[in-house]
């Protein structure tokens, strides 16, 4: 984007032609899009000459330092849906994303059996009226269960990968009644707090005179606009309503009052305050309809359907009125930004300005935020950069560009304007995504950027310095930490020190000063105070864990009809149980069974002592032939036999003793052993018959863990 002329060097030629351009497809296609660095651009550079002092001059180290963020208010109490690993941020996107997965696998389903399936036509269907308002028709069964499943949708006008929804921010700063007013909706209310200023960069909000209104569900966007009178005018976006409130100062309290609800049935998008006339404001829904109105009218003064350009991948918008001028109004989609203007009939915009030339082909637009130096300058944030856009260059409008390096779209931007330089903050949803810029003008229309976009430390940076130290080690705190956010806002106090606040989707707000000159580490007295505020935070959230509301019934649904269907005696089963049969061990078998039994190798076994299988009777006990075998030998080899026998039996018996007194000393004195008794034979053989009459289940004796018996 810089201007080439005849003073630059073949080297810088070369460098200028090499970093300009998009980056190739195979690059985006491998590698993640948020780790590519950006360099900041300038159409138009305050270049006098190309020597390399002059050029290393333009870019800088980021002139400011950060301290770690701290707590501002008490723990929020923690939702349900944070008690179960979730975020009321996410919700809408777990439960999107749920319904679009059972959608795709009956789109899966029908394509794989699409030659099975009955076909279904909406003309073909034949409705039947069975009541005064409801009729019905037969429809294959997958198509009943998508439609099932459609149904469920809690909301059909919303597509995205965020939750777009909390686009502007739910915090607010205003200085009214020579007051630091901060706006931010905590515990179901929206609250307006005086902020105290303390040492060390430190802000005490001042709840004791705060004004605070009910909220009847969440908010998205706050706005406010101060009227004459000592008096200021409040606009809160809910999904399907707009709120506005009055703020004033009634002595030493402050009264925030409910003054006007707008309704509607389609989501509102984004909403605006007129800064000059206070009772007018502008909203667009989701239908890309956008409507001028006046609190003291109930009719719409003029309204219109904005155009597409191409195709856009959900229904995401942003509309604001222009500083300078209050008859002109900023409309913002994912392709462009239009300007209307609101003394002629609202027949379409009357400028488009089209940034595409300069993005990426993934970029999109997500957020804007009007310049406070000139009013022809808007900033659109994008996918992964921020433009500066002038109006009054039409299709090459985009003037400066910074990269951000954002993983999730830039949600939230707040702009403050400070010794000739605007301070621009960017932040997504993901916790800890904020990003500092610093744009320099030295005039109306002359601005560069000298230092690369800084991200502050995050509350993740300060939990990890307590630790370090042995603080903050309860596990939990981490998660609520790392909560997506919902809204962000700069303060500039009477020093010109700026002041970064953020809130979570729970509403929990931290802040941090963002203009130190220097800080010296985590040792430094600002960093300390932060490290110490945040340990006597997490001891409340401690404290109030102790006392969570226990999970109360919200619906209840009559059960009689199970009831009544439990008793019914005519609806019983026909089929009996099956009788559990007795289980029987393998080993015990029968006399008959055990005799039908072959051992293929006693022909060889017996051979060794010349002894026949057959020749010896089935009547024969085995000690028998022992002493059969014994009458056949000599007296001599009988007699050293029976005295090697009887050595033997004693060897055998004082191995027995001995493993008899080791086996003792191995069993658990908590074990009962049970007596083990040698039979003789014909004990045996009372014992084993071929159908046992009665048989009695022995109680299982506790083993102790990893025994092998025996030992």
């Amino acid at each position: 984007m810089f201007q080439q002329n005849g003073k630059a060097p073949t080297l810088l030629s070369r460098a200028i032609n090499n970093l300009q351009g998009k980056l190739k497809n195979s690059f985006l296609n491998g590698h993640p899009h948020h780790i590519v660095p950006g360099y900041n651009l300038s159409k138009n550079p305050d270049v006098e000459n190309y020597d390399e002092d002059h050029l290393m001059n333009m870019f800088q180290e980021f002139p400011y330092d950060a301290n770690l963020p701290k707590p501002l208010l008490p723990p929020a109490r923690l939702p349900q849906c944070v008690l179960r690993n979730s975020d009321p941020a996410l919700q809408l996107l777990k439960i999107k994303s749920e319904i679009k997965d059972n959608v795709n696998q009956i789109i899966k389903y029908h394509e794989t059996h699409r030659k099975d399936l009955k076909v279904c036509h909406k003309t073909n269907l034949k409705w039947t009226k069975i009541g005064k308002d409801t009729v019905e028709s037969s429809v294959p069964r997958y198509v009943a269960k998508l439609a099932e499943i459609m149904e469920c949708d809690p909301d059909p006008e919303f597509e995205g990968e965020y939750n777009w929804y909390y686009t502007g921010g739910s915090l607010d700063n205003l200085c009214v009644f020579d007051r630091n007013i901060l706006l931010f909706p905590y515990a179901n209310e929206l609250v307006a707090a005086p902020l105290i200023e303390k040492p060390n960069s430190s802000w005490k909000p001042n709840l004791r005179i705060a004004g605070k209104c009910d909220l009847r569900s969440t908010l998205y966007e706050v706005k406010h606009v101060v009227t004459a009178g000592r008096c200021c005018r409040i606009l809160g976006r809910q999904k399907y309503s707009c709120n506005f409130y009055s703020l004033r100062d009634d002595q030493e309290k402050l009264e925030l009052n409910e003054i006007h609800q707008e309704l509607s049935e389609l989501p509102y998008i984004s909403a605006d305050l007129n800064l000059i006339e206070s009772n007018k404001y502008c909203v667009v829904n989701s239908s890309r309809s956008v409507e001028f109105k006046d609190l003291s009218k109930t009719k719409c003064l003029s309204c219109t359907t904005m155009p597409k350009h191409g195709t856009l991948p959900d229904n995401w918008m942003s509309i604001k009125f222009n500083k300078s001028d209050p008859n002109l109004i900023t409309f913002v989609d994912r392709c462009c930004l239009y300007y209307i203007d609101l003394r002629i009939p609202l027949d379409g915009p009357t400028l488009t300005l089209c940034p595409k030339h300069n993005l990426e082909i993934c970029e999109m637009i997500s957020v804007n935020s009007a310049s406070k130096q000139n009013s022809f300058h808007q900033y659109l944030g994008t996918y992964h950069s921020l433009l500066l856009c002038d109006s009054r260059f039409g299709n090459s409008s985009v003037v400066q560009k910074w990269t951000h390096q954002f993983k999730s779209p830039p949600v939230f931007s707040s702009i403050i304007e400070r010794n000739g330089e605007e301070i621009i903050t960017l932040s997504s949803q993901l916790a800890g995504e904020n990003s500092i810029i610093i744009n320099n003008w030295t005039s109306d229309t002359k601005m560069h950027s000298y230092a690369l976009p800084y991200m502050p430390p995050s509350t993740s940076e300060t939990l990890k310095a307590c630790q370090d130290i042995g603080k903050c080690l309860e596990p939990n705190l981490r998660n609520r930490l790392e909560l997506c956010n919902a809204g962000t806002v700069l303060n500039l106090n009477d020093r010109n020190d700026v002041t970064l606040f953020t809130q979570n989707s729970i509403g929990d707000i931290f802040y941090q000063c963002i203009t130190h000159e220097k800080i010296s580490g985590n040792d430094s007295d600002v960093n300390t105070n932060s490290l110490l505020a945040l340990e006597a935070w997490e001891e409340a959230c401690l404290a109030q864990s102790k006392t969570v509301k226990p999970l109360v019934i919200s619906e209840k649904a009559s059960m009689e009809h199970i009831f009544n269907e439990m008793r019914n005696k005519n609806r019983r089963l026909e089929q009996k149980e099956p009788k559990v049969r007795c289980h029987e061990p393998k080993w015990f078998q029968s006399v008959e069974e055990l005799n039908s039994y072959v051992d293929i190798f006693a022909p060889e076994l017996l051979a060794m002592w010349d002894i026949r299988q057959d020749s010896a009777p089935l009547t024969v006990t085995p000690h028998q032939k022992v002493l059969s075998w014994l009458e056949k030998k000599t007296p001599s080899q009988s007699t050293t036999q029976s005295q090697n026998l009887t050595q033997s039996q004693e060897d055998t018996s004082i191995i027995n003793e001995s493993n008899e007194i080791l086996s003792q000393e191995l069993i658990s004195v908590s074990q009962n052993v049970p007596p083990q008794y040698t039979l003789d034979n014909t004990q045996n053989e009372q014992f084993c018959y071929d159908v046992p009459k009665s048989k009695k289940s022995r109680k299982k004796l506790a083993t102790k863990k990893n025994y092998i018996a025996g030992f």
